[in-house]
């Protein structure tokens, strides 16, 4: 067994929070000296990090000359342990397949394990084959509660973790966006995060129609991308708000969006630990959003405004926020204090790295 090889498997087909939080913990394994092969469906998005990086096959369909290379992969290689980085309980069912015969140390990384557009037969699946997986963690307390509950997962299996913010790169002080004209005047909403559904953009957009009689030069700034982005940009037409929403990719210099934003939004339907948000409270930005997954734990202490998110109670719960000043102040100040105290990114990949060495020696 090579002691210092791990392998990093991801699924992803665009670039979101779960992959991001994947790409911090390999470079920081590999800042500890350990030799990180990341296998990824998509390798454009995991450029420019340290380690080997390979296309990865068997992933959904169950292609059996793709598994068979896999397992020869794994046996050659026989890493120290194999990190699954699980977006929802039923990714990467062929490679964890491929891995239970090897014989490997293994772990599964899990950021939603949510029942969401799954069907029985896939559900059954995926509770057959993480039973193979004597190691989970969860990102957040309520995700292994839901991992347990959904997939039977033992709660003795699970551990539980909360990632961290680059605390130097995201604060209240700095660069933004307010220099550009049309950002010049007027409160701003702001929310980042990938265009879906489940994201809630579409309250925004109709909570901004309504609060468009009391502020003149409101603006709602949607940063990210995602299967929705064109409905979106139809929905503020036909709400006649199409030049009060902007539309703007994902971006490097994304802390300069968050110093730009008045209030944060996320009125997501469901969510694990969105980075988004701890980033957002890290540029001291005040948030609204929804009570969903490990929200309210984040943000204990901060006086956030929690919303129950249809287009009506989040123009409201806005409107409450931006026209009392000193609840926008101290909670401000509250909400960088909180991610100093339990979000510093530094500390939280230490103690990531630590679990990781404790459960390969527990199996070992």
């Amino acid at each position: 067994m090579d002691t210092q090889t791990l392998f990093l498997v991801s699924s992803a087909s665009v670039l979101g929070g779960a992959e991001l939080l994947l790409q911090k913990l390999g470079a920081f394994l590999a800042s500890q000296g350990r030799t990180v092969v990341w296998q990824v469906r998509q390798p454009e998005l995991f450029q420019n990090l340290p380690g080997e990086i390979e296309k990865l096959e068997a992933l959904k369909r169950y292609d059996l000359n793709a598994m068979a290379k896999l397992r020869r992969r794994y046996r050659s290689a026989s890493p120290a342990a194999i990190l699954f980085n699980m977006a929802v309980p039923t990714d990467l069912q062929p490679a964890i397949m491929v891995s239970a015969a090897a014989g490997l140390s293994r772990v599964c990384l899990h950021h939603s394990p949510f029942h969401i557009n799954t069907s029985p037969l896939q559900i059954k699946l995926a509770r057959w084959e993480l039973e193979t997986i004597p190691h989970h963690v969860t990102v957040g307390e309520v995700g292994r509660q839901e991992l347990n509950q959904n997939y039977r997962v033992p709660m003795e299996h699970i551990a539980h973790w909360y990632p961290g913010i680059d605390l130097l790169r995201f604060q209240a002080d700095g660069e933004n966006y307010r220099h550009r004209s049309e950002l010049q005047r007027g409160p701003i909403i702001g929310h980042v995060g990938r265009l879906g559904e489940s994201k809630g953009q579409w309250a925004l957009i109709r909570a901004t129609s309504i609060l468009a009689a009391g502020y003149p030069d409101l603006k709602l700034v949607l940063v990210g991308d995602g299967p929705d982005l064109e409905k979106l940009k139809r929905l503020a037409v036909q709400e006649k708000v199409e030049n009060r929403v902007w539309f703007a990719p994902f971006t490097k210099d994304i802390d300069q969006w968050y110093r730009t934003f008045d209030v944060f939004c996320l009125p997501s339907k469901n969510e694990s630990v969105p980075l988004s948000v701890l980033e957002a409270m890290a540029c001291g930005v005040p948030v609204i959003c929804s009570a969903v997954g490990n929200l309210k734990y984040m943000l204990e202490g901060t006086e956030a405004v929690f919303t129950a998110g249809d287009p009506a109670a989040l123009a409201g719960d806005v409107e409450h926020v931006l026209r009392n000043r000193d609840l926008m102040q101290s909670m401000k100040v509250k909400m960088r204090r909180r991610v100093e105290t339990e979000f510093n990114q530094d500390r939280q990949l230490d103690l990531f790295a630590k679990l990781l060495e404790q459960l390969m020696v527990k199996h070992n």
